[in-house]
């Protein structure tokens, strides 16, 4: 989402961590905190190798206002693992710890084969004439695409067999280039679902796994 890349580029996370971003006086907001600290000690004698972060936005209100986002935004609780995955269930220990397991399980190269790799447009063509496609634009220097990344992997694989999947590097090459301008590729990451060349729609939906 708009959102997440906003708060990725502005405090991106680092791996292992569970990072909540509150609003302290704020009820919601409490709630969250509390609920990090639960999971914290219920993990404390786990192997797990994480660490829990809590950062009081309202100190840091003037950056945060800078990128559109005020005390009504948050609480924001993030797993940084590989990726940047933010949590939006409900605050209960069972179901933040379910999402933190997910999380930790590392990608296999069987999940990553699963999202193609843009090698040319007559590729991309022939591909596309068997099938829909759902293609990531982005850029190896952009956080919020490396932030997304296990998510993507996650929907490609859970989703094998109904679409397939394409990641296009707009920055690896001439070819890849100009394949992202024919199609005003301008910001990272762009997602587009192809039926065909001509029918392209535009994916807004929040980038995480179905």
């Amino acid at each position: 989402s708009v959102l997440q890349k906003q708060l990725t580029e502005l405090a991106p996370g680092t791996p292992n961590e569970v990072v909540l971003f509150y609003w302290a006086g704020e009820a919601k907001s409490q709630l969250y905190v509390d609920l990090q600290e639960k999971v914290e000690q219920q993990l404390m004698h786990t192997n797990h190798g994480l660490k829990f972060i809590r950062s009081d936005a309202s100190t840091q209100a003037e950056m945060f206002a800078g990128a559109g986002m005020t005390q009504d935004t948050f609480p924001l609780l993030f797993v940084a693992t590989d990726s940047m995955d933010r949590y939006e269930g409900e605050p209960i220990v069972e179901s933040l710890l379910a999402f933190i397991q997910e999380k930790l399980e590392p990608i296999t190269p069987q999940q990553e084969a699963n999202v193609l790799k843009f090698t040319s447009e007559p590729d991309f063509n022939e591909k596309l004439a068997s099938g829909p496609l759902f293609v990531k634009f982005f850029a190896d220097w952009c956080s919020a695409c490396k932030a997304m990344k296990k998510a993507y992997i996650q929907s490609a694989t859970r989703m094998v067999g109904t679409v397939r999947f394409m990641d296009v590097q707009c920055n690896g090459g001439p070819q890849a280039e100009a394949f992202c301008g024919q199609f005003g590729i301008s910001g990272y990451p762009t997602i587009k679902l192809f039926r065909s060349r001509t029918n392209v729609i535009d994916f807004e939906a929040a980038r995480t796994v179905a």
